[in-house]
C-alpha cells in the first residue's frame, strides 16, 4: 500500500512581543485558551481513489492579519470490507484567495470492518498572512491498489458522541506567542540519508527527535502559567517486502532471520518531554506525556504495536505543563520526542509536527527584586513588597557575610506572576582554620578564637620532642569551615615509666 508522507506547509511560528518590566497588578485577569468544535453533521461516504481527496467537512473563520489559530481534527472512519485498506486524513486551510496556507496530513491502514471505528487526528498552527475569510477543511482518502469493492465512511460527530466521530476544533481567539516544530527528515520510501531506522542490524534502538544540538527553544510569555502541546508523528514498521523501508532494514530476510516476523508487528515505546530550561540550557523542570493514542486502539500508555496489517501508525501526543517561576528566571522550553524500539520488525521514523499554545495567561505579574547581598530579613521584606513569596531553601557555608543572601533562584529584574516563590540561599559564613601546630596551648587557643572558631577538645600525647607545644590539630590548617566550628588540638607531654614529667623516672624536660 502507498506510504503516507506527512506534510505541513505555510505554518509560521509567531514571535513573542517584547515585554517590559511590569508592576504588580499590571496584567488583566487570567484567561484560558478556548476552542470551538465544528462537528460533522452526518456520515459521509468516501469511495476508493488513489489520487483524489473527498471534502468531508468545511468551515470558515474571519481573521485579522497576523492572527494565529490552532486547528485540530479527528476523522472517525469505518470500512465496509473485511479486508483492510489505506485511509488518509488531511487538514487544509485556505486563505481568502483560495491558496493553501496551512496543511497537515497522515494516514494508516484500516484493518477492516471487524476493527470498527478508528480515529485519525491532526493538528496545525494557522497564521493569517492577510486579513479576510479563511476556509479550513477535513479531506479524506482511501485506497487498496486496484480494489474498489468497498467504501470508507467518515462518521458524524458532535457532543452526543463525546470525542468520537469526525470534527474540527479551532481556537476561538488569537493564540499569541504560539510556536510549531517540524520534522521532514525521511522520504516516503525511506531512502533519504537522513531517515532514522530503529531496531535493524547495526542501527540504534532509541532516538530523540527535535532535541539535537541545534534544538529550537521556545519562550513562554511572562504572564503565562500553563502551556499546551499537541503533535502527530508517523512511525512505519518495516516487515519483509515493504516499499516504505530499504531492504537491509526489513524484519524478514535480514537481521531477524527468515520468516519470524512475517505478518506480525513492531513494538515500540514513545513519549514527548516539554522541559523548562535553566538559563544555561540545563533542564529545570521535566514534563512528560503519558499518552494512549493509537488510532487502532491496541496500545497502552506510551506502548504501541504496529501490526503488519496497519503498517503506518500516526501517533498523537498531548501534554499540558505549568510554567515554573523557579527556574532561575528562565521561561524557555525545549521539545524532545523519545522513541524506543522494543521488539518485532524494525521501525522507520517518518515525520510529523508539534505545536504549543499558551494555554493559561494573563496572570498578574511583578518584578523580582535583586536581594543578593542583603541580610535574610531585608531580603524577605523586599520580596514580600513585590507580592512574591520568599522561601529560604538552604543555609550553607559560603564566603558571603553570615546571614546574608548569596543566591536567589529567580534573578533580579525577572518578571514573574505574583505569589511566585523566590528561593533564597543564606550564608553561614566561611573562615579558614589557622595553623596552630608548634604553638603553645595558650597561643593556639588565642589564634583559634581570633579566627572566629572555638577551641574543641584539648588532649595530650606522650612525646618528649617539643613537650608543651601543639603537635596535632583537627581540622587541618587551611580547611574552610563555618564560623564557630570547634578545632581540636593535641599537645605533647614527656613522661617515662608513669612518673611525672621532669621527675626522676625520665629525662629532664628541656625548655623550648
Amino acid at each position: 500500500m502507498r506510504t503516507i508522507l506527512v506534510k505541513r506547509t505555510g505554518i509560521i511560528a509567531m514571535l513573542l512581543a517584547a515585554l517590559g518590566c511590569l508592576v504588580v497588578g499590571s496584567a488583566s485577569a487570567s484567561t484560558t485558551s478556548t476552542s470551538v468544535m465544528v462537528p460533522l453533521p452526518s456520515n459521509v461516504s468516501v469511495a476508493p481513489d488513489n489520487t483524489t481527496d473527498t471534502v468531508v467537512l468545511s468551515t470558515t473563520l474571519t481573521l485579522a492579519a497576523g492572527e494565529s489559530r490552532r486547528v485540530s481534527d479527528r476523522l472517525g472512519a469505518t470500512l465496509s470490507s473485511t479486508e483492510g485498506a489505506e485511509v488518509d486524513n488531511r487538514i487544509i486551510c485556505l486563505d481568502p484567495s483560495g491558496m493553501a496556507v496551512g496543511e497537515a496530513a497522515s494516514g494508516t491502514n484500516h484493518p477492516g470492518s471487524g476493527a470498527g471505528e478508528i480515529g485519525l487526528m491532526e493538528s496545525l498552527l494557522l497564521e493569517a498572512p492577510v486579513a479576510g475569510v479563511y476556509t479550513c477543511r477535513i479531506l479524506a482518502r482511501t485506497s487498496d491498489d486496484n480494489r474498489t469493492s468497498f467504501v470508507m465512511t467518515a462518521l458524524r460527530g458532535g457532543p452526543q458522541f463525546g470525542t468520537n466521530g469526525t470534527w474540527l476544533r479551532i481556537s476561538s481567539a488569537d493564540e499569541v506567542g504560539s510556536h510549531a516544530w517540524f520534522n521532514y527528515d525521511c522520504d516516503s520510501r525511506g531512502t533519504s540519508p537522513t531517515c532514522v531506522y530503529l531496531g535493524g542490524s547495526g542501527t540504534p534502538i532509541v532516538a530523540h527527535v527535535f532535541n539535537g544540538p541545534d534544538r529550537d527553544v521556545w519562550t513562554a510569555a511572562t504572564d503565562t502559567t500553563q502551556v499546551d502541546v499537541v503533535g502527530i508523528f508517523q512511525i512505519t514498521s518495516c516487515p519483509h517486502g515493504t516499499a516504505s523501508c530499504i531492504r537491509r532494514h526489513w524484519g524478514d530476510d535480514g537481521w531477524l532471520g527468515l520468516g519470524i516476523n512475517r505478518d506480525r508487528y513492531a513494538e515500540l515505546y514513545s513519549f514527548i518531554e516539554f522541559n523548562q530550561l535553566n538559563p544555561d540550557g540545563s533542564v529545570c523542570r521535566i514534563h512528560q506525556s503519558n499518552d494512549d493514542t493509537s488510532p487502532t486502539g491496541d496500545s497502552g500508555p506510551g506502548d504501541y504495536h504496529i501490526r503488519d496489517s496497519v503498517h503506518h501508525l500516526p501517533v498523537r501526543y498531548h501534554l499540558t505543563a505549568n510554567v515554573s517561576p523557579n527556574c532561575n528566571g528562565s521561561r524557555r522550553f525545549a521539545l524532545d520526542l523519545y522513541v524506543r524500539w522494543r521488539a518485532g520488525n524494525p521501525i522507520k521514523l517518518d515525520n510529523g509536527a508539534f505545536n504549543v499554545i499558551q494555554n493559561v495567561r494573563g496572570a498578574t505579574t511583578t518584578t523580582v527584586p535583586n536581594v543578593v547581598g542583603m541580610s535574610e530579613a531585608q531580603a524577605v521584606d523586599a520580596i514580600k513588597v513585590r507580592a512574591l513569596k520568599p522561601v529560604t531553601v538552604e543555609r550553607i557555608m559560603n564566603p558571603a557575610l553570615i546571614g546574608s543572601v548569596f543566591a536567589q533562584n529567580s534573578q533580579g529584574g525577572t518578571v514573574e506572576p505574583t505569589d511566585s516563590e523566590v528561593h533564597l540561599s543564606v550564608s553561614l559564613g566561611q573562615v579558614s582554620v589557622p595553623n596552630v601546630i608548634g604553638d603553645t596551648t595558650a597561643s593556639a587557643t588565642h589564634a583559634i578564637k581570633a579566627a572566629g572558631l572555638t577551641v574543641g577538645q584539648i588532649s595530650s600525647v606522650n612525646n618528649c620532642v617539643d613537650p608543651g607545644f601543639v603537635q596535632q590539630q583537627n581540622p587541618r590548617r587551611g580547611t574552610p569551615v563555618i564560623p564557630g566550628t570547634p578545632v581540636n588540638i593535641t599537645t605533647a607531654t614527656c613522661s617515662s615509666g608513669g612518673g611525672t614529667p621532669g621527675g626522676g623516672n625520665g629525662p629532664p624536660i628541656q625548655p623550648k
